[in-house]
């Protein structure tokens, strides 16, 4: 499974059951291996086998009601995490897989409260900030907070509206750690940035930016509005409106692909072969906004007179998505699925048609709103993308092909 060789896994684990059907590491190990492979149902299944071969482990807990989850089934998904609570009182693990249960189901406030344990889960490092207390909501005027981004970039470009809430609301000085490559984004703030821990110096508060949400939540009861604070760089501006502007019609992109090491990247990818009808219409110009993953299924599809697609030229730099963000600033949508790309573009308040699976990210239940320019299409089954592309071929068509 650590190697991904997972066809190999599945036959050593099967035959060790046949071996011994009362091998409670063959259940648990094959219940993960489905977890994470995207087979859920089979998932489900071995779990259960071994949570009667031995009720008394704190990963199957934490794993099953994730699966539990991610069927949309929060009635069982519920049971099992306050199952595993009951004999495992605040296990970091259960409390944190629980999180994104509790937020889907719409308890914010306990949601984010048990999101808390993320820090502890994933390890994080507090020894630099050991002598500094974290900041849960107290008077910031005069203080200065240093604010630590986490996870991917989407997660950073999404809430980072609250750095300008923290200006807007505070006389606060804000250091924000972020990495090199995305420090760019910020230069034009009056907000100090770093990309180390070192670089720091003396500050009053620190937090971890995906706590943000939380705290403001349980001041405000809300969340707040996007900012658009991404602004491309004028030379690329230029470059690409000039090349984009010799095609007529409108120019639309397109995201298919996230990062696969992505735990759940099963369900938010979609081949795009399943984009086909899309490009049947032929007075509109689609373009990629892929490098890497996934750009090489427009060969495999005989697309590329179809799905223009300016990898190798794009992004080559030391700043993430410079290019990309010069290219979104010249289009008149983007359709992506649910990775960093809707975010930006997003953000950027560009006309945006976001693809979410059956069962998305706790974000997109708690608040479908967070982006004034975006349109949300979600699946109604899993694995069924069919009605989603249909409904975005007719919002297509409303926009652009309809007088």
């Amino acid at each position: 499974i650590k190697l991904k060789e997972f066809k190999q896994a599945e036959t050593l684990l099967l035959k060790g059951i046949n071996i011994n059907p009362n091998f409670f590491n063959s259940y648990k190990s094959l219940g993960f291996l489905y977890l994470i492979t995207g087979r859920t149902d089979e998932c489900i299944y071995y779990f259960l086998k071994a949570l009667k071969l031995n009720s008394n482990n704190s990963f199957l807990y934490a794993n099953l009601g994730t699966a539990y989850l991610r069927k949309s089934d929060l009635v069982n998904g519920k049971k099992i995490f306050e199952d595993g609570l009951k004999k495992f009182p605040n296990n970091s693990m259960i409390i944190n897989a629980y999180s994104y249960l509790q937020l889907s189901n719409c308890e914010i406030g306990k949601g984010f409260e048990s999101y808390e344990k993320r820090k502890i889960v994933n390890n994080y490092k507090l020894s630099f900030t050991k002598k500094t207390k974290e900041w849960n909501g107290e008077n910031l005027d005069g203080k200065t907070l240093l604010i630590l981004s986490e996870q991917g970039m989407g997660d950073i470009i999404q809430f980072s509206r609250y750095l300008f809430l923290l200006k807007e609301r505070y006389s606060v000085k804000i250091t924000f750690k972020i990495k090199k490559n995305l420090t760019y984004l910020f230069e034009n703030t009056d907000i100090k940035l770093i990309n180390n821990e070192n670089e720091a110096g003396k500050f009053n508060y620190f937090q971890y930016l995906l706590s943000l949400p939380g705290i403001f939540y349980k001041l405000d009861k809300k969340f707040p509005p996007s900012i658009n604070f991404i602004k491309p760089n004028k030379l690329l501006f230029n470059k690409w409106k000039d090349r984009l502007n010799k095609l007529k019609g409108p120019k639309i992109g397109i995201s298919w692909q996230g990062d696969p090491s992505y735990p759940s990247d099963f369900m938010r990818s979609i081949p795009l072969i399943k984009f086909k009808k899309l490009f049947e219409l032929e007075t509109l110009n689609f373009f990629s906004l892929l490098k890497g993953y996934g750009e090489d299924q427009i060969k495999e599809l005989q697309l590329n007179n179809r799905l223009i697609n300016y990898s190798n030229e794009i992004d080559n730099g030391k700043n993430s998505f410079e290019d990309t963000i010069a290219i979104l600033k010249n289009l008149d949508l983007v359709i992506s699925c649910d990775t960093s790309l809707n975010h930006i573009a997003s953000t950027m308040e560009i006309k945006t048609l976001l693809l979410l699976n059956h069962s998305p990210d706790w974000r997109w239940h708690i608040n479908n709103k967070w982006y004034k320019n975006l349109k949300i299409f979600k699946q109604k089954e899993s694995n069924n993308w069919e009605h989603v592309i249909n409904d975005v071929r007719d919002e297509i068509e409303k926009l652009y092909l309809k007088n």
